[in-house]
Formats: structure tokens, C-alpha cells, sequence
């Protein structure tokens, strides 16, 4: 998969509507399915060109028949093909039973799968279950799958990994973990976050040939983003600038004992560029904070009111690193919303606002999945269920911009359309990472990049600068491992390295 354009994923209904409107310009069920047969013996042979038999798994609907069209063009390339088919066939209906006449038209071994049976392949091919499933997996094809997970042969799943949900890439209760899987007409979105970014492997995405003016008829509103997107925000600074240009974030957090959070979040943002960075934050250890970083401005707050000086300098305002929920971090949340400045809400502030519902015309909430099921009043587990839908129904509520973070963490704005970044790795899942991201955005909204834009590219900085990190090792890697990297990527003379 493509990570230097952006690259549009569909969900499940649109990609019925490119099959219908294929069908309507003349491109038959029996043609598609063929194309799929090719556009994956193509691959294989590219990504394993050592190949020289498979067994392909197939279910019973159209991701069996997609099976079928491959064992054809596998055994006419002069592969050795064997089919291990779940339930009877003759439940296969329309293109997917054409494609299994021609297998059996040219012998090609076929059998139910028995697991007590001992393959050996090149490749296994999983074509069990497509983008239609969406209930957990069930009987006979439990075992196939449990097979499947437990050999050392190479997998490809076709269009997605059996038991992976196209729309949201949650785990419906097991799934085929691939080696690679190819998704054909359009990227599905499911593909790209969630459980599915353990199961997938390397993507690959075939548009079946079909022609340019189906996809500006079905619109995305969903794409990747990475950094390489971003490059006209990293051009060169003029030489008589000063700190001034490039703003003055205020960070308000650091209750007692939390010191740390605001800290990381005041280095993200000096890293990430911006002119001035000042810490409110409570008076037992505003004066330890400039020790290790003087380049922090550090003010004790005792009350509100202390904030309104503070609030006149800035150019935007973090609050909720280390904020805490006591009656102090309550206090200063409650001034802190009133600024009409940019603001992101992150951490302590986020739960406060899921304890008081406020509307900001100019905002940003950062939520990790907890913290976005308190500010919905549902589960956890009910956010990662659908984190598309949670992250529009925020956005909605709370009119902001809501960036849920996790694996393939999702951006959206006012517009509805959702932004995926696909970097990033499981090193990062750490205490003051998510600090360090706020810090990040807020110098980019600092430097006067506009909101939905500064979310996104500061996405991508923080992901791109912890894979960079992860060059050492994923485990043990701390927030300020990245530090370095985000200074690294905001450059426009940096070379960012793959």
C-alpha cells in the first residue's frame, strides 16, 4: 500500500455500488470475478515468485468464487492447485458457482476440508469469508481457520482476512491472520485500523481494471494520510522571523504529582516549532520544571483568574495534561473553555468535559478510546467495536474536531470525512505519548495552520517520529525517544527515511 499520496477507503456499501455500477456499463459478475482470479495470481507470483503449489480455502459465497477464478488461472499458469472447500457446494450461487464449474471442468483436485488431512503447499489461500460477514465465525469453517493460524506457510487472504469486518476491522471473534492480503475495486476502510492491522499483512489493493469514472462516481469519505502529504507546510522560514511568528501556546495541566504530562506536552510543542511555550500548572512544582528545559516559561497557578494574563499572550491553549479532576483542575478547566483561542482538550480535561458537555467553535478533543467512551457514555469495548462511528458521533456532539487515537488513529472534522494514519507502531503505546501528540498539534495550530490540517499533520509527525525511534527497538521506547525524530520531521531539509 501506497504511503506517500493519499489513498481513498470505501466501506461496504460503496463497494456494492461500484459492483453495481460496473454490471450497469456492461462488466458482468462472471468478468469481475475472473479479473480477481488474475490480479491475485499476479501477486503471487510477484510477492512469492518461488510458487509452485497452493491450496486455496474457499467458502461459499462470492470470496469462494474469487477462490475458484484463482485456482483456474493458477492451474492454467501450470501451478499445482488444490481446492479445500467449507460446506457443500451446491449452495453456490451466480458467479461463484460458474467459477467452480470450470474448475471441476478442468479437474482440478477439489475436496471439503478435513482437518485431519496433513498439506503440504507453497502458499495457502484464504477465500472463506468476504466483506459481507459480519457475525462472528461459526462451525466448520472454525477449524479451517484455527488450521490456517497455526501453519508456517505463507497466507493470502482475497479482498479481506476471513473474520475481520470490512467496515470497522474489528475482530468478530477469530480471523485468518494473513501474510498478505489483496482487496480488489477499492481499499476497504476496515483494512486500515483496529484488530485488522494484526491480521492483514502487507495490503495490496487491485482496481479490477475498472474504469475512472466509477470511482468519481461513488465518493470516499474516508482516506490515508501520512507525512509526505504535508511538505508545503516544511518550507524554509524567512531569515529576519522571530519568535513571535510562530506563536505562544499555553499548556494548562500538572496537577500534583503529574508533573511530567505538561512537560512532555511544552517539549512536543518545541519541537514541533513553535515561537514560545508557557506551563501553567500548580504552584508545588512550577519552580522544578524549567530545571532540565529553561527554554519553558513555568507559572503557578492557584486560581482561575491567575490564567487571564497568561490567556492575553497566547496563541492557542492546551489543557488537560495531568490536569487531574480535583476541585482546582475543575476550576481551570471551566476558565480555560471560555478563551475564544484554538484549544485541545486532552487527558484530565477530556474526562472533565464528559462530566460538563460545552461546545467550542474552535477546537480540537484528542480522545484515546477510553476516554472517548466517557465522553459518549457508552463502553470502551463499544468504541472499538466501530471506531469510525464513535469518532463522528464525538465530532457531532461535541462540534470539534475529534482525532480518536489507536492503531490507524482516525481524524475527522466538521465535514464528516475521516482521515487514517497508517504509521505508527505498538513501541508508542506508552505513558506521555499521547502528551507529546498534544504538544505537537498545538505548535502547528500555533504557526497558523489551520485546525483540521494541524490535527492531521501532527498525526503524522508523532507517528512518523516514533517508527523512526522504533529503528531501536519498539519495546522499552519512551516518549522523549521521539523527540529527536519530531525535530527531524518538521523540516523541510530533512530526508524523512523509510
Amino acid at each position: 500500500m501506497k504511503k506517500n499520496t493519499p489513498q481513498l477507503a470505501y466501506n461496504i456499501r460503496q463497494i456494492r455500488r461500484f459492483e453495481a455500477l460496473a454490471m450497469n456499463i456492461g462488466i458482468t459478475g462472471d468478468e469481475l470475478m475472473k479479473r480477481a482470479g488474475q490480479a491475485a495470481l499476479a501477486f503471487i507470483l510477484k510477492k512469492w515468485p518461488e510458487t509452485k503449489s497452493m491450496i486455496i480455502f474457499c467458502g461459499h459465497g462470492n470470496n469462494g468464487g474469487d477462490g475458484y477464478a484463482l485456482a483456474q488461472c493458477a492451474y492454467e499458469h501450470g501451478l499445482s492447485v488444490k481446492i479445500r472447500y467449507l460446506d457443500a457446494t451446491d449452495g453456490l450461487k451466480n458467479e461463484a458457482h460458474n467459477a467452480l464449474l470450470l474448475c471441476e471442468k478442468l479437474s482440478i483436485n477439489k475436496q471439503p476440508f478435513d482437518e485431519k488431512e496433513i498439506f503440504s503447499a507453497d502458499l495457502f489461500v484464504d477465500a472463506l469469508f468476504g466483506i459481507g460477514l459480519t457475525e462472528p465465525i461459526q462451525g466448520a469453517a472454525l477449524p479451517i481457520i484455527q488450521y490456517l493460524n497455526h501453519s508456517h506457510i505463507p497466507i493470502l487472504s482475497i479482498d479481506i482476512p476471513s473474520g475481520i469486518h470490512a467496515d470497522t476491522g474489528a475482530l468478530l471473534n477469530v480471523a485468518v491472520k494473513a501474510t498478505a492480503t489483496i482487496t480488489f475495486m477499492g481499499l476497504k476502510q476496515g483494512l486500515l485500523t483496529n484488530d485488522a492491522l494484526d491480521y492483514t499483512g502487507e495490503i495490496y489493493c487491485h482496481d479490477l481494471q475498472l474504469p475512472p469514472s466509477l470511482f468519481t462516481a461513488v465518493e470516499s469519505t474516508t482516506q490515508t494520510i501520512s507525512i509526505d502529504i504535508f511538505k508545503p507546510y516544511r518550507s524554509p522560514r524567512l531569515k529576519n522571523a522571530h519568535k513571535g511568528d510562530f506563536g505562544h501556546v499555553l499548556i494548562i495541566g500538572g496537577n500534583i504529582g503529574f508533573s511530567g504530562a505538561p512537560q512532555l506536552t511544552a517539549l512536543g510543542a518545541l519541537r514541533a516549532g513553535a515561537g514560545c511555550v508557557t506551563i501553567a500548572t500548580h504552584p508545588s512544582h512550577a519552580s522544578n520544571l524549567t530545571v532540565a528545559h529553561p527554554e519553558m516559561m513555568v507559572t503557578g497557578i492557584e486560581n482561575a483568574e491567575d490564567l487571564l494574563p497568561l490567556l492575553k499572550r497566547a496563541t492557542t491553549v492546551v489543557i488537560g495534561p495531568g490536569l487531574g479532576q480535583t476541585t482546582w483542575s475543575k476550576k481551570l478547566f471551566n476558565a480555560a473553555i471560555k478563551t475564544p483561542l484554538p484549544l485541545l482538550i486532552d487527558a484530565g480535561g477530556l474526562r472533565l468535559l464528559a462530566e460538563k458537555p460545552f461546545s467550542h467553535k474552535n477546537w480540537i478533543l484528542t480522545p484515546h478510546p477510553g476516554e472517548a467512551a466517557q465522553l459518549l457514555k457508552i463502553t470502551a469495548s463499544k468504541v472499538q467495536q466501530d471506531r469510525f462511528s464513535a469518532a463522528k458521533k464525538i465530532q457531532r456532539r461535541y462540534n470539534a474536531i475529534c482525532l480518536l487515537k489507536g492503531a490507524g488513529t482516525l481524524i475527522i472534522d466538521e465535514t464528516q470525512h475521516i482521515n487514517i494514519c497508517t504509521d505508527g507502531n505498538p513501541g508508542m503505546a506508552s505513558g506521555g505519548m499521547g502528551d507529546l501528540l498534544s504538544g505537537i498539534i498545538a505548535a502547528l495550530v500555533a504557526q497558523h495552520i489551520p485546525l483540521s490540517i494541524a490535527t492531521q499533520y501532527g498525526v503524522c509527525i508523532h507517528a512518523k517520529a516514533g517508527d523512526l525511534a522504533a529503528k531501536e527497538g519498539e519495546r522499552g521506547m519512551t516518549a522523549t525517544d521521539l523527540l529527536p525524530w519530531i525535530r527531524h520531521c518538521v523540516n523541510q531539509n530533512s530526508r524523512i527515511v523509510d
